[in-house]
């Protein structure tokens, strides 16, 4: 919340904004070993129809915000009717219509932000995968749909959406801004002098 006091970013709505997760990243195959070839580009046929059925109901582009360390290459390549992009994630949250997202913290920023959220799981990843997607959407309280559901009408989505957002404020309080007089940060350095000097 600190970010968004100190930047004072234009806030758009662009683009439908997807976080995407891989699933063969380092901290999931610990855990079950690596995703066949096979499983990988199912999952993306159906991330990628998911993806174009949103882009169609709401007539916006999209574009796929990907971790630092995520291979481009290969995002594009199961991709390769979005634009993918590194770097850039909280410069397009910002101009977000709507965002997207496995299982992402960056999606504290369009929390922040009171952007729509769809959180996504997919019949191709791990019971761990699925669980961990469910997390943030279970905690915040926006909603969760499989890749696999595309019978979407758009005033009931956007109802549901808008209704969701009304939500947030429950999570940004608790978790994320305790103080609208006081950055974080000052609250943190105040906290400290008041209890050790």
């Amino acid at each position: 919340s600190d970010i968004l006091k100190i930047e004072k970013k234009e806030i758009k709505e662009d683009y439908i904004v997807h976080l995407d997760a891989s699933l063969n990243y380092y901290h999931e195959t610990e855990l079950k070993g690596n995703v066949s070839e096979k499983i990988i580009q199912q999952h993306y046929f159906y991330l990628d129809k998911f993806l174009i059925n949103l882009s169609n109901i709401f007539n916006k582009e999209i574009i796929v915000c990907i971790h630092p360390r995520y291979n481009l290459e290969e995002h594009q390549k199961y991709l390769p009717n979005f634009k993918i992009i590194k770097f850039k994630t909280r410069e397009y949250v910002y101009k977000a219509f709507l965002v997207t997202t496995f299982d992402s913290s960056a999606v504290i920023d369009a929390v922040l932000l009171k952007k729509k959220i769809i959180g996504i799981t997919s019949d191709f990843m791990s019971k761990n995968e699925i669980e961990h997607s469910k997390a943030y959407s279970n905690l915040i309280g926006y909603m969760n749909l499989n890749t696999k559901e595309i019978n979407i009408e758009k005033q009931t989505m956007l109802k549901n959406l808008n209704d969701n957002i009304k939500i947030y404020d429950s999570y940004i309080n608790n978790f994320l801004h305790f103080d609208d007089n006081k950055l974080g940060i000052q609250k943190i350095i105040d906290t400290i002098k008041e209890r050790y000097f």
